[in-house]
């Protein structure tokens, strides 16, 4: 990585695209289960 920082960058935006999306699915999961008991 050190010496094609291009190419660095490039791989860390697609670790950290895959993170978020990742983050907000489980978010998602969490927020329509709450949803489910709340309405019980």
């Amino acid at each position: 990585m050190k010496k094609n920082s291009k190419m660095g960058i490039e791989i860390m935006d697609k670790v950290a695209g895959t993170y978020l999306i990742q983050l907000n699915s489980t978010r998602a999961m969490v927020t329509n289960l709450f949803k489910m008991f709340k309405f019980r």
